[in-house]
């Protein structure tokens, strides 16, 4: 695998633990025990993308450049394989499917 593909999947991690820690601060705030209880937290595209937009403004990318592009179309792509898999389940199947590349 490529050092391009490498730099993806460590940014898409870096934004669902993004995401995952920005939903749980609001589940907190709404004081919702049941969700803080389960075991694996559902997250959605929105999710997601709050997540993706709060670590782009992180890494300084500006919005339409061809960096912030290439990142939105890859969690737009993960979303669309993710058919009842966690967010995390369709990035390792998207690494096991870039290395045979």
């Amino acid at each position: 695998m490529n050092n391009h593909y490498f730099a993806d999947f460590i940014m898409a991690e870096e934004i669902i633990q993004k995401a995952e820690k920005i939903k749980l601060k609001r589940l907190k705030k709404e004081g919702n025990e049941t969700m803080l209880k389960r075991q694996h937290m559902t997250l959605t595209l929105s999710d997601v993308i709050e997540g993706y937009q709060n670590v782009m403004s992180k890494h300084g990318c500006k919005e339409n450049s061809k960096e912030h592009n290439h990142y939105y179309a890859m969690i737009v792509k993960l979303s669309l394989n993710q058919r009842g898999k966690t967010w995390r389940e369709c990035i390792n199947i998207e690494k096991i499917v870039s290395s045979t590349k």
